[in-house]
């Protein structure tokens, strides 16, 4: 199981991935010297400590790898849609 980050992967899905457990996310947030909403640099290797879960770690696999980050400029996008962002008769149909 490689440890290191692909595209569209947060600190969250490596350590979920390579422990199996997202509750080892403050530990290894800290042998890693990042923090937990860190975007992480595509390349970075992360450390693990240990898996706490190998059921949830032989899940995953070279072609099945969590990737859940979003990048900023997505997040752009997310924010000015919704139904908070839409107005009647315009963005947001009626009938």
């Amino acid at each position: 199981m490689s440890n290191i980050v692909k595209q569209g992967q947060s600190f969250f899905d490596k350590v979920t991935q390579l422990t199996g457990s997202i509750e080892n996310v403050l530990k290894e947030s800290i042998l890693n010297g990042v923090s937990i909403t860190d975007d992480l640099p595509i390349g970075y290797a992360v450390q693990v400590t240990e898996i706490t879960n190998r059921r949830v770690v032989g899940y995953f696999n070279p072609f099945n790898e969590p990737a859940t980050a979003l990048a900023a400029d997505k997040r752009k996008e997310i924010d000015s849609l919704g139904i908070g962002a839409m107005v009647i008769q315009d963005t947001f149909i009626v009938g």
